[in-house]
């Protein structure tokens, strides 16, 4: 299977990508260096990776670990909201759109 890994740089996503290895394809992605770079926050990017990778499954494991930061900026244009209540809904419309788990 096709796996592709959001937050594969974390703590949580090279536990994920640890226990893939050698049991099926992964994509690691993350905005961190040592990933296929994808920012989770940015749609465009999300919708370009999934295009061109074609994963048949989404480990979703990214997460704002800037906790002050995150109810202190506004992201997506959305005041106080982190990146994991915007994400469920970005899991939704991948699922729809690239036809695959997440």
């Amino acid at each position: 299977m096709k796996v592709l890994v959001t937050g594969a740089c974390g703590m949580l996503g090279r536990l994920v990508v640890d226990a893939l290895d050698g049991k099926h394809q992964f994509f690691p992605t993350d905005v961190l260096d040592g990933c296929e770079k994808m920012d989770i926050t940015d749609t465009g990017s999300v919708f370009d990776t999934m295009n061109r990778l074609r994963p048949e499954m989404v480990i979703h494991c990214a997460a704002m670990t800037d906790v002050d930061g995150c109810t202190s900026k506004s992201r997506c244009g959305i005041q106080n909201k982190c990146s994991w209540d915007l994400e469920p809904c970005l899991c939704v419309r991948i699922n729809r759109r690239c036809n695959c788990l997440c």
